[in-house]
């Protein structure tokens, strides 16, 4: 019984520090910086040419 207990407080601590370590989710206002400062694709871009 005890070696059955440890082995489910053991489980329980592990499946607590998987779930802590989950990164929160962003932020709108992260989400509308990296829209602001995402790289270029300059293919999508048209030459200006004279």
């Amino acid at each position: 019984m005890k070696t059955l207990t440890l082995l489910l407080f053991t489980w329980l601590g592990f499946a607590a520090s998987l779930h802590a370590q989950q990164a929160p989710p962003p932020d709108s206002l992260r989400q509308h910086l990296d829209y602001l400062f995402a790289p270029l694709d300059k293919a999508q871009i048209p030459l200006l040419r004279a």
